[in-house]
């Protein structure tokens, strides 16, 4: 599964458009540690995959149900 940067965004931040400073502050927020940029850039990626995922799994889930 690919995710765009701005879906890693919007997962970490809540916002497609966010910077990449504020990407990194919002993971260390999260996660209780200070991450350097290539962590955070890796917390987003695994956050956002999980999202994409999520969404496949309730879609197809809900298409089985018809």
């Amino acid at each position: 599964v690919h995710v765009a940067p701005s879906q890693v965004k919007k997962a970490v931040t809540g916002s497609g458009r966010a910077s990449k400073p504020s990407v990194r502050a919002a993971a260390s927020s999260a996660l209780g540690v200070a991450l350097t940029e290539d962590e955070a850039d890796a917390y987003g990626v695994a956050l956002a995959t999980a999202v994409v995922h999520e969404d496949l799994i309730t879609k197809t889930i809900k298409e089985m149900e018809q």
